[in-house]
């Protein structure tokens, strides 16, 4: 079998899965990438190293999520600031109905699947351990619109976090619970009409399967295939 390369390789630092230093690894993100429109971006990103600009959507995501993690890590100074979000929106977060800290939670809480050839490396917005029967909550944060997107994450589409119960499932816990919370998001970052969350929270109970996240891992294998081919063919001629 030939030698898989990908752009990207594994770099433990946590120490908890440092057996897979140096493999090849892929992401969820990346793998959807690779399969939908936005395949040329991948290839100036990952193979060219040039620096994209995020969209404002995914940055509106990424503020919402940092500000959770944080919150849900103890608070610890100094707060983080939105250069996307309205003001008030860390607020709106705070006083939603689904959004609460429990005990026993990891946020961006790390999970290593080995398929082989490479690695797939990927990060729970949280995770709920339950020592007293060895299972787990995984619950992902997605801000959008509710109307237009709660199918998506409802669908089969939508296979993220049947990969991050399987990783936990490789390391002997029981996946109780896996879950989608969606925050509400409106405007379009005009400045007459700024984006922000408004506090309305969906829940979106999913269910694990085991056969779902061997199907995804399977079709994740041929999309590293066909990226190493690809890359394979431009290092030798760019490298």
């Amino acid at each position: 079998m030939a030698e898989l390369i990908l752009p990207r390789t594994f770099e433990c630092k946590t120490g908890k899965y440092k057996n897979y230093n140096g493999r090849p690894k892929l992401s969820y993100s990346q793998y959807k990438s690779w399969k939908s429109n936005y395949r040329n971006d991948y290839i100036k990103q990952y193979f060219c190293g040039l620096e994209l600009p995020d969209s404002i959507w995914a940055r509106t995501g990424n503020d919402a999520g940092e500000y959770i993690e944080w919150r849900g890590n103890g608070m610890i100074d100094p707060r983080p600031k939105s250069i996307i979000l309205k003001q008030n929106s860390f607020d709106n977060i705070d006083n939603a109905e689904l959004i609460d800290y429990p005990e026993n939670c990891v946020y961006e809480d790390q999970i290593v699947v080995d398929c082989g050839d490479f690695v797939v490396e990927g990060y729970t917005d949280r995770t709920r351990y339950l020592p007293e029967n060895n299972s787990v909550h995984i619950r992902d944060y997605k801000t959008g619109n509710i109307s237009k997107k709660a199918d998506y994450y409802a669908s089969e589409e939508y296979q993220q976090l049947q990969l991050y119960g399987f990783g936990k499932q490789q390391e002997n816990y029981n996946v109780e619970q896996i879950e989608v919370v969606m925050l509400h998001r409106k405007g379009n970052g005009s400045e007459k009409s700024p984006i922000h969350l408004t506090g309305e929270t969906l829940l979106i109970p999913l269910e694990y399967s085991k056969d779902k996240a061997l199907s995804l891992l399977d079709d994740m294998s041929k999309v590293a295939k066909e990226i190493s081919d690809v890359y394979k063919t431009y290092l030798k001629y760019f490298n």
